[in-house]
């Protein structure tokens, strides 16, 4: 995860968003992008109350595929690991029409 962060924080442009798509990710990548690549949970159960890492989030940490389509990202960084078995998913859904154009993937941290 502190790879992956090194590196959005090199490349990451203004507008650009940074997204977790589970509370596995969401954790350890709020660590990491604390300092100006702040991630947000994103989720299509609309209140932080439905998932694991609720008492740990704040109210605009969570993202609704809605709100991602209402924000307009100029970019978006989807930030998922295979580090914590099937129930973490790997699979990117975006919204209709979205493409991914670019894929990474980093060394587990030690």
């Amino acid at each position: 995860m502190r790879g992956a962060f090194e590196y959005i924080a090199s490349m990451r442009q203004p507008g650009d968003m940074v997204v977790t798509q589970n509370a596995f990710t969401y954790m350890p990548a709020s660590y990491y992008g604390r300092h100006g690549a702040e991630p947000v949970l994103y989720s299509e159960v609309p209140s932080r109350q439905g998932h694991a890492t609720a008492p740990y989030m704040g109210d605009n940490d969570l993202l609704t595929p809605h709100q991602l389509i209402q924000d307009e990202p100029t970019g978006l960084w989807w930030v998922s690991s295979s580090s914590y078995g099937d129930q973490a998913g790997v699979g990117v859904h975006l919204p209709g029409g979205w493409l991914s154009t670019d894929h990474e993937e980093f060394s587990q941290d030690n």
